[in-house]
């Protein structure tokens, strides 16, 4: 299984300041399972400042600590992370 964590950044991508990505739902998917992922991100596809993944992990609190790793920790990437699903505080580095 896979976690898939849809949500948005507050502000868009393309400045130079991304704001928070804040995860708003959180889906358990079978690995590599691309037809599900698709259906649950169509929504998304005209929103700019929507944000999806999928983890190869099987818990949402594993997903969220990957999101942050991934998209926040980065010195370029967003601001922080708001987990609006679990509540969950990534641990920061």
């Amino acid at each position: 299984m896979s976690t898939l964590l849809i949500g948005h950044y507050t502000r868009p991508f393309d400045t130079y300041d991304e704001g928070t990505l804040v995860i708003t739902s959180s889906h358990q998917v079978e690995d590599g399972d691309q037809d599900t992922i698709d259906a649950l991100v169509e929504e998304l596809a005209d929103d700019n400042l929507a944000w999806a993944a999928e983890f190869d992990v099987d818990s949402h609190k594993a997903a969220v600590q990957r999101a942050y790793d991934v998209y926040v920790h980065d010195p370029h990437g967003a601001e922080g992370l708001v987990d609006e699903v679990e509540h969950v505080e990534p641990t920061t580095h």
